[in-house]
């Protein structure tokens, strides 16, 4: 599946990617974010203490799959980005 990272501020897309359906179901956001070097707000590095993690306006990227995140938006937006 395609994975797209978009930021809000600069309006422009970060990342396009295809992943695999085994990591899609397995890998967090927020994981997935790191993997790929792309800043992510965190102080609790991604076990949902925090909340500041946040991707499309209000989803926590540690708290949600690739292949959950996809179900609702193919594009994964980052606000500061």
């Amino acid at each position: 599946m395609k994975i797209i990272i978009k930021g809000m501020a600069s309006k422009s897309i970060i990342l396009e990617e295809f992943v695999k359906e085994e990591k899609m179901k397995s890998v967090s956001v927020f994981h997935f974010l790191e993997e790929k070097k792309i800043p992510i707000a965190s102080s609790c590095i991604g076990r949902g203490l925090c909340k500041k993690c946040i991707i499309n306006k209000n989803i926590l990227s540690c708290q949600i799959t690739l292949k959950e995140m996809n179900l609702i938006s193919k594009i994964i937006e980052i606000d500061y980005l």
